[in-house]
Parts: C-alpha cells; sequence; structure tokens
C-alpha cells in the first residue's frame, strides 16, 4: 500500500544513542560556561554566552532524540463519537456520528525540545540586539553594526516560528483528552470527511473528493522510513481548496488503516452509511489489527 508502520527498534536505540551522547555533550559545554564565569570580568560576557548557548543546542538536540524514541504507537481503534464534539458548535455538522481517527500526541520530550529550541533562539535574538544598540561589545569588531541587526531579526522570526509549533503541539496535547476540550483527528462520517486538527477544521464531502493517494516522500535514510502524505484530490464544491494533504503518522490508529478505511469508502457509496453506526465497527476494527500486525512485526 506504500505506508509504512512505525519505527524498527534499532532506529529507536540509534536515536537513543545520539540523544546520550548529545546530552553529555550539552553538559560538558555548560560545565565549561560555568566555569569561566568565576574567572571572566562583568565585561566579557561573550566568552561565557558563547558555551551556554551551544549548551542549549546539544539540549535541543538530545531532546528532539529522545522525542523519536518515546514516540507514541498506535494501539487505539477508530473512536465513534458524536460529531458536536468536534467542532464549537458554531454550526451543525454534516454527520451527527462519526469515527473518528484521533491524532496522538506529540512525546513531552518534543515538545519540551521545540519550547527550549524557541526560548534558546530568542536569547540569541536578544543577545545579539544588544550588541546592535551598544549595550554589550561586540564579539567580532570586523563584522559591521548591521551584522547583529540581521542576526537578531532572523532569530526572532525563528523563535517565533518554533515557539509557535510548540504551542500547535501543547494545543494538540490539550485536545487529545483533557476534559472539555475538542479531540482532533480525522472523522469519517456518512457524508462527509472531517479534518479536525489544530490550525485546521474543514469538512470535505465525500461526492466533492474524486481520488485519494499517496503523495511522493523522501525515501527511507537511516533505517527510519519517512511518513508519506495522503493526498485528498476535490472537484470544484464548498470547499475551494483542490488538494487536501493528511499526515502520514502520528494518529492513534495504524495510518494504513484510516488510508484504507479512505479509499474503501470512497469506492463504495453505499456502504458509508455504515460510517458513524456500531455496524462500521467491525471493519474498522479489522483494518486497525492488520495495520498493528503489520508495524509489530518490523
Amino acid at each position: 500500500m506504500g505506508i509504512a508502520e512505525g519505527e524498527t527498534r534499532g532506529s529507536r536505540i540509534k536515536w537513543l544513542v545520539v540523544g546520550v551522547g548529545c546530552l553529555i555533550a550539552a553538559g560538558w559545554v555548560a560545565g565549561n560556561g560555568l566555569a569561566r564565569v568565576e574567572t571572566t570580568s562583568a565585561l566579557e560576557t561573550n566568552s561565557v554566552v558563547g558555551p551556554l548557548m551551544g549548551a542549549g543546542f546539544f539540549a535541543v538536540l538530545a531532546l528532539f532524540s529522545f522525542g523519536f524514541v518515546v514516540r507514541p504507537r498506535s494501539t487505539t481503534s477508530f473512536r465513534l463519537i458524536n460529531a458536536t464534539v468536534l467542532t464549537r458548535a458554531e454550526r451543525p455538522t454534516a454527520d451527527s456520528w462519526v469515527h473518528l481517527a484521533q491524532t496522538s500526541t506529540q512525546g513531552l520530550p518534543t515538545i519540551l525540545g521545540f519550547s527550549l529550541a524557541g526560548l534558546v533562539c530568542t536569547g540569541i535574538a536578544v543577545y545579539a540586539g544588544l550588541q546592535a544598540f551598544g549595550v554589550i561589545p561586540q564579539v567580532n569588531t570586523d563584522v559591521s553594526a548591521a551584522g547583529p541587526v540581521l542576526a537578531t531579526l532572523f532569530m526572532s522570526v525563528l523563535a517565533a516560528l518554533l515557539l509557535w509549533i510548540a504551542s500547535l503541539a501543547i494545543r494538540r496535547q490539550i485536545r487529545n483528552g483533557t476534559v472539555g476540550a475538542r479531540p482532533s483527528g480525522v472523522a469519517l462520517g456518512e457524508t462527509a470527511v472531517a479534518v479536525n486538527v489544530p490550525g485546521r477544521d474543514v469538512e470535505i464531502p465525500w461526492t466533492q473528493i474524486s481520488s485519494i493517494d499517496i503523495a511522493a516522500t523522501l525515501p527511507a535514510a537511516n533505517d527510519r522510513p519517512v511518513p508519506p502524505m495522503i493526498r485528498i484530490t476535490l472537484t470544484l464544491g464548498p470547499v475551494p481548496e483542490r488538494v487536501q494533504m493528511l499526515a502520514g503518522s502520528g494518529y492513534r490508529v495504524p495510518v494504513s488503516a484510516l488510508y484504507t478505511a479512505l479509499r474503501w469508502y470512497l469506492a463504495r457509496p453505499d456502504a458509508r452509511w455504515e460510517l458513524g453506526r456500531i455496524e462500521g465497527e467491525r471493519r474498522l476494527a479489522a483494518w486497525c489489527a492488520a495495520g498493528r500486525g503489520v508495524s509489530n512485526s518490523r
């Protein structure tokens, strides 16, 4: 089918080794930076800030590596859920009940990694800004005054991007289980496919979908398969965009089960009545069991 499930055990071990190595490097660099505090005058902060920023960089790499190790697996089936809880109840939903492929939360190390990366970039932006305004001396006097200004602007934009990604991950974490919060994911109903994820809420009528396939992806590297994207091509209709892209990973159900369900019900309009009903439970559960079987055999 072209969709790889999960990661191999060897890949997780490699990421664990990388994470431990980066954590050791972060501790060593931070230790050297802190050791200079006792011998560095208050005006010579550049020799201390550099190692501390380097330690933050290695710490970010370590958190991302641990995030790959503890990435949650697909362990559940589609949830039979009332479609109203997926919305803010501002308008009626296309279907009353749906089967939801709920998104899984990012691992805590990954969320901390994005947050720490944003804070490190913020610190660099502030440090460069202080140099630009002459509050502290420049590290390299040969660099023009425009250098710190450009660095401040670039790192500010990068920090805002990283913190925005971290906020999306936190919102997904909240929407996946907190009482009173809206669960996120891809919901299959009798008349529409609803995509409710942080940053995007759209209902796609089945009648507007012309085809569903797998988008081209990069080849696998380092024994770790690259998740593909599920591409939904649309005709003219209520949804203005002609193409909707769904993530090829990050669901609590096997992505192969979601892909199979989308294609199977697209090709069989007369069977869509069972979506959002008990009658569809057995079929969807069988696809999930088959997908987990493929994942567990790796």
